[in-house]
């Protein structure tokens, strides 16, 4: 009798459109999560960019010291702050040789380095960490980088895959079951 229901054409067909189905879902929630992806990484940089225009503001309106003196405060606010500051001449590091060369030299530009490229004052276990970065030529050799680590977006896309992919399951088995 089962053997007979495997068979026939209407379980070949619901099977065919069951599977179609979870395709088609699978699909959907694996673009949810590169959307969300992409939020989390456009957030982050929009907040890297209002920090930095703070900080350039003052190098704008002709006061270096001050620029100096707010990245030096800004730096010392302790562990549990947003952002990681560097401010340095390019004789002493230049952030632009960390990143992968583009055609087009830029005055500033984002991108994701190990924070042990930053700074080497933090402990060992903390320089791993990936750090989004917003690295700014100034003018007289001088670059700015205000960067933030990836810790906490890490944590929620992984939470988001780990319930995209639970959602995956149940809509398989809920397919299979029908």
């Amino acid at each position: 009798m089962t053997l007979k229901l495997l068979s026939t054409t209407a379980f070949r067909l619901s099977l065919i459109y069951a599977l179609l189905f979870s395709l088609v879902a699978s699909i959907a929630l694996g673009v949810a999560y590169w959307l969300a992806a992409g939020l989390v990484r456009q957030q982050t940089d929009e907040r890297l960019q209002l920090e930095t225009n703070v900080l350039l503001s003052q190098y704008y309106s002709g006061n270096f010291q001050d620029l100096t003196r707010m990245v030096s405060q800004r730096k010392n606010k302790g562990p549990n702050q947003f952002f990681v500051y560097a401010l340095t001449h390019l004789r002493q590091h230049n952030f632009f040789d960390d990143i992968p060369q583009t055609n087009t030299p830029r005055r500033s530009t984002f991108t994701t380095l190990p924070l042990s490229v930053i700074t080497q004052h933090l402990p060992v276990s903390s320089q791993e960490l990936d750090t989004r970065v917003l690295i700014t030529r100034l003018p007289g050799g001088y670059q700015l980088l205000v960067g933030t680590d990836l810790n906490d977006q890490e944590q929620l896309l992984t939470h988001i895959a780990r319930v995209l992919l639970i959602a995956v399951g149940i809509i398989i088995a809920a397919a299979m079951l029908g």
